[in-house]
């Protein structure tokens, strides 16, 4: 018997096959794909559309105080968290920029939730409803461009 031979188990095609398996599982793990942009686009400008009906409420006076900072809250760090997720698949994709577009687009969201958080008056409102306005025209051009 030859002491370098593989054990009965690693020749068997069976292994062959499970290892094969296992080694082209992993690849591309690491990588962002077009999809995920796409997807990040989308979630982008829903939460700039939520953003804007929620603008709306505040200004027909359709809140209460507490629930305005609390949905400005959590808003806010959702416009956080997917720009964060944007910048991280950033540095694993070809198409860099685009998910640096819109990490910044989401990060100036998170900038005009934390302005209306808490009472306001009907200007800085209107600020803000433009800003959101154009943040998602931004978000929608990026993805026609997809």
């Amino acid at each position: 018997m030859n002491r370098f031979a593989f054990p009965r188990i690693m020749r068997s095609p069976f292994f062959l096959l499970i290892a094969a398996l296992v080694l082209t599982s992993c690849t591309g793990a690491g990588s962002a794909t077009t999809d995920d942009l796409r997807s990040d686009l989308r979630s982008a400008i829903s939460l700039a559309s939520e953003t804007d009906l929620f603008i709306s409420q505040i200004e027909s006076s359709r809140l209460l105080p507490k629930f305005r900072t609390a949905d400005a809250d959590y808003l806010r760090e959702e416009a956080r968290r997917q720009a964060a997720d944007a910048r991280k698949s950033a540095g694993k994709s070809s198409d860099a920029k685009t998910f640096n577009l819109c990490a910044g687009q989401l990060e100036q969201l998170a900038r005009e939730l934390a302005s209306i958080r808490t009472p306001s008056d009907k200007g800085t409102l209107a600020q803000a409803r433009l800003q959101v306005a154009t943040i998602r025209k931004t978000l929608l051009a990026a993805e026609a461009g997809q």
